[in-house]
């Protein structure tokens, strides 16, 4: 009989063992990602571009919601309180990080509310001007800025946003001063740069590219390490005259903090498998990403390091939202 209950409970055992190493049962119905900005932007491209293709592998809807407002803290705190289950994903991006010195009080905490799934890439921050403006290189640009301290201005999608704090950070390290004209999103600030009412502009790469290809404004400057592949011609801040700027951006996936590790790993399997195909790569690098993935420690990370790196800018800058 004893025999019996050691045999009886081995089978238990191995059935236990193998039905926990099944894969997990993920997704049975449609998953939702949210992104902080409007419709018919470079980060909506993206989510949908991902979207389309994560619904031929999973056989079920990925509905892109965009939630704009806040500097992207509707968004961030929607996805924070929703259900921890992988079937809603906050399109997070460097706005994120710098909301958290930004704004004194935020209802989220992208350290302890989020868990970070997979790093889909970089941004870099382009330093454009219109026409009129007689520079033609990044020298030149700081030569006429101190030779007419602010006398001239320059747009940005919003107080706070990335674009604005990289201008800032411009000004602090170049000893340059010209005046902040904020506007509520990217196509408001191109077209005032564009109508002359602002000389100069920081504009993310997705939202300027088409208007850089076109001949519509011209690029001095990349804000990130390196050169972006699809202007190959511009250089970075850093080789064309100011020594250490480094002011790029990341894109990712993060799911609330309590969703299961099983279900986080399969978004992220699943998500760098399209990433790497080459038709996605294709177009999210025409529209001005540059797709470098990570997986969830090394994306938390990053995060940590862009919170630290733009709370001295913010505090530089002295922007501030109430």
């Amino acid at each position: 009989m004893k025999a019996a209950h050691l045999i009886l409970s081995i089978l238990i055992g191995a059935t236990a063992s193998v039905a926990g190493a099944q894969p997990v049962e993920f997704p049975t119905r449609a998953v939702h990602i949210i992104v902080p900005f409007s419709a018919g932007g470079g980060a909506d491209l993206l989510a949908r571009t991902l979207g389309a293709k994560l619904t031929q592998t999973w056989g079920q809807p990925v509905v892109v919601e965009n939630k704009p407002g806040a500097g992207s803290n509707i968004a961030a705190e929607y996805v924070a309180k929703s259900t921890a289950d992988g079937y809603t994903l906050l399109l997070a991006s460097t706005a994120n990080s710098i909301n958290h010195s930004l704004y004194p009080q935020l209802n989220y905490d992208m350290r302890r509310d989020f868990l970070p799934v997979v790093l889909i890439g970089e941004t870099s921050q382009i330093l454009i001007t219109n026409h009129r403006l007689a520079v033609s290189d990044v020298d030149g640009l700081i030569r006429l800025l101190k030779s007419n301290p602010d006398k001239y201005s320059y747009s940005s999608s919003g107080n706070g946003s990335q674009p604005h704090l990289a201008a800032e950070l411009f000004k602090h390290m170049t000893g340059t001063s010209m005046t902040h004209v904020p506007y509520k999103g990217a196509a408001p600030a191109m077209n005032d740069l564009l109508a002359d009412h602002v000389q100069i502009s920081f504009g993310t790469a997705p939202a300027v590219m088409g208007h850089i290809k076109s001949g519509s404004v011209k690029a001095l400057g990349v804000s990130g390490k390196n050169r972006i592949a699809q202007l190959p011609d511009v250089p970075t801040l850093h080789e064309a005259g100011v020594p250490g700027y480094e002011a790029s951006g990341y894109i990712g996936l993060v799911v609330p903090a309590a969703t299961p590790a099983d279900v986080v790993e399969k978004l992220y399997r699943d998500t760098s498998a399209i990433l790497d195909g080459e038709s996605v790569k294709r177009t999210l690098s025409d529209a001005g990403f540059e797709i470098r993935t990570a997986p969830s420690e090394d994306y938390r990370r990053l995060i940590d390091d862009e919170i630290r790196k733009w709370a001295a800018v913010v505090d530089a800058s002295g922007a501030r939202i109430d």
